[in-house]
């Protein structure tokens, strides 16, 4: 089975990473020292089962995975870079955040538009080709 503290050290370094987090950044969301969150990943020292569990939480892993000596293939990039905005946007103020996603749904709403206006444009182009 191995060594689970050594185990969770590799896995909790491999997930904040994955999740494009700092140290810094961990420890500010999981109320977890960036001092000891450098040492549980060096393998220095050992977590209780509250700071595990802070910590899984904060990552959004399951705390069996996070335990787990089994190789966890990691998210597709897609997801790496869902996790790494939905993590930044939650951090947010409520005031910050609506401003976000009025700019996110602006931003849909333009790509739509522009899907569209390609779309009518190429089907301008076959009626001029057809009329020549």
């Amino acid at each position: 089975m191995g060594d689970i503290y050594q185990t969770f050290g590799k896995n909790l370094r491999t997930f904040r990473r994955q999740a494009g987090l700092t140290q810094e950044k961990l420890a500010e969301i999981s109320g977890v020292g960036a001092k000891f969150i450098s040492d549980l990943e060096r393998k220095k020292k050992k977590a209780s089962l509250e700071t595990v569990s802070r910590l899984s939480a904060a990552l959004d892993v399951s705390l069996d995975i996070l335990l787990s000596s089994q190789k966890v293939l990691p998210n597709p990039p897609e997801d790496k870079y869902f996790s790494y905005f939905s993590r930044r946007i939650k951090n947010l103020s409520p005031q910050k955040r609506k401003k976000i996603f009025r700019i996110l749904e602006d931003i849909l709403n333009l790509s739509q538009v522009k899907k569209l206006s390609g779309k009518f444009s190429s089907e301008r182009a076959e009626f001029f080709k057809k009329t020549e």
